[in-house]
């Protein structure tokens, strides 16, 4: 932030403050002038200067080194290399990243993200996706994230290896993986890891790199998909979950019943109605044919209907009627 600055006009008697932003900082000008509203014009200043103050706090700055560079299983890759938070306020959301870029690179062709250690973060920064939506390789190593969650990760849908080295993370929930198929090369080294949610690797096909030292399955492998299958059932008696992981998974599977029945009736509804929209052609279609002696017109309206009752069904099965 500037120093603060004073700057006296000539021919004014009475003296005020103003704050005035620019460029994200603060300049306080003394100036004199005739006016009777000192108060108001202090009340003013004071105001801005607090809406100011909020606008900076609410951030969280990722101060990125950026390059083309190998790391663990991948190769090659355009890195925010050794990124720092600046922490301003409240640090829950990344709102901004350094722009200086290698020659015509944009945000967009960021593939890696290796956060520098030692930052003392407690916490996986959120909103990275919007500036580095195409992550394939994140690592935030030997800092002290505590705990990990789907929605950390599951916003990068094309990411192949996560490494968080020498964090604090106890425990890897069942659906944490759900939203990454991609990954080949997961590490957990160093964590206090001692519980996983059941079967939390089985779908990751591609998984052949696993670093897992010192957790409760102490085992370090790279590029054999083998050695992922034989190990898979070991994590079931090594690393069983807690019960309070349980509970999670039960509530979250409750929600997905919810949502599942709010989708059934939404496209049974639908159907619902043009059922009932056929019953009522049916009662027509009877009561014309009781007064109508013209019997091929009659059967004609029958069939039509019938074909219209098909399709319905057609609807309901799934099934081809004709």
């Amino acid at each position: 932030m500037e120093a603060l600055k004073e700057e006296k006009a000539p021919y004014m008697t009475t003296p005020s403050i103003i704050f005035k932003l620019e460029s994200s900082s603060i300049r306080r000008q003394v100036v004199y002038m005739t006016t009777p509203h000192l108060p108001l014009i202090r009340l003013f200043s004071m105001s801005i200067l607090i809406i100011s103050t909020f606008v900076l706090s609410n951030a969280l700055v990722l101060e990125c080194e950026y390059k083309v560079q190998d790391f663990w299983m991948a190769s090659n890759l355009y890195h925010c290399a050794n990124a720092r938070i600046i922490f301003v306020g409240d640090p829950n959301n990344v709102t901004e990243v350094t722009s200086n870029h290698v020659g015509t690179k944009r945000n967009e062709d960021v593939e890696g993200l290796i956060i520098a250690k030692d930052q003392k973060l407690s916490f996986l920064p959120r909103n990275i996706n919007h500036f580095f939506p195409n992550l394939k390789s994140f690592a935030v190593r030997e800092n002290l994230v505590k705990n990990i969650q789907q929605s950390d990760i599951s916003v990068f849908p094309e990411l192949m290896q996560l490494d968080t080295y020498g964090n604090k993370i106890s425990s890897l929930d069942f659906d944490l993986f759900q939203k990454n198929p991609k990954l080949q090369a997961i590490s957990f080294a160093a964590n206090p890891v001692q519980h996983m949610g059941y079967g939390i690797f089985d779908h990751l096909t591609q998984l052949d790199s696993m670093g897992l030292q010192n957790t409760c399955h102490n085992i370090a492998f790279e590029r054999n998909r083998a050695r992922v299958l034989i190990e898979l059932p070991n994590f079931v008696q090594k690393c069983p979950p807690t019960i309070d992981m349980f509970e999670r998974k039960i509530l979250d599977g409750e929600k997905f019943e919810k949502s599942v029945d709010r989708q059934i009736v939404e496209k049974i509804s639908p159907l619902t109605k043009e059922n009932s929209q056929l019953r009522q052609e049916l009662a027509q279609l009877r009561q014309e044919s009781t007064q109508n002696d013209d019997r091929e017109i009659t059967v004609s309206k029958i069939w039509s209907f019938e074909r219209k009752k098909s399709v319905y069904q057609l609807g309901l099965t799934g099934r081809n009627v004709f």
